[in-house]
């Protein structure tokens, strides 16, 4: 693992507080609508929603016009940092400072 990665892992860790609950998936079309393989979601697994695992045009519309948190990455480790930095910047800012 790299010192970047290692870091941001950190950084993740002091923010475990605002990323529960967290599901994280792979995504169902390789993030050809998403942009990434997986995606972290800060929802309990039932209250994920559908449309992104179902049909190629809800797929792509729900891509194209969601507004929920998510992080994306290319493994599960990084779908979730990806999320704890997009929900430090909404909900706690203070918390990127270095």
């Amino acid at each position: 693992m790299g010192k970047e990665f290692m870091i941001e892992l950190k950084k993740t860790k002091q923010l475990e507080h605002i990323i529960y609950p967290i599901t994280v998936v792979q995504d169902r079309y390789g993030g050809c609508y998403s942009g990434a393989g997986w995606i972290a979601w800060n929802l309990e697994s039932e209250s994920v929603p559908h449309d992104p695992q179902s049909d190629d045009v809800s797929c792509a519309n729900f891509w194209y016009e969601n507004t929920e948190t998510v992080g994306k990455g290319n493994s599960p480790d990084e779908a979730v940092i990806d999320l704890a930095r997009n929900l430090a910047k909404t909900k706690n800012p203070e918390l990127l400072k270095e």
